[in-house]
């Protein structure tokens, strides 16, 4: 916000507004692939460790 300026004292004053929904969805819907990504790294190495570790 500022102040619009006239001749010799402020008149009003100015608003900007910025559009951040879109912005903020892309950023919850990457940071759920991320933890999904995580947590599917995890059971695979899980996966693999308990297949290593069983006897033949």
């Amino acid at each position: 916000m500022s102040p619009v300026r006239g001749t010799d004292r402020p008149t009003g004053v100015v608003v900007q507004v910025a559009e951040t929904t879109q912005f903020h969805q892309r950023t919850i819907a990457v940071n759920v692939q991320l933890l999904l990504s995580g947590v599917r790294e995890h059971e695979l190495r899980e996966t693999a460790e308990i297949g290593r570790l069983k006897p033949d």
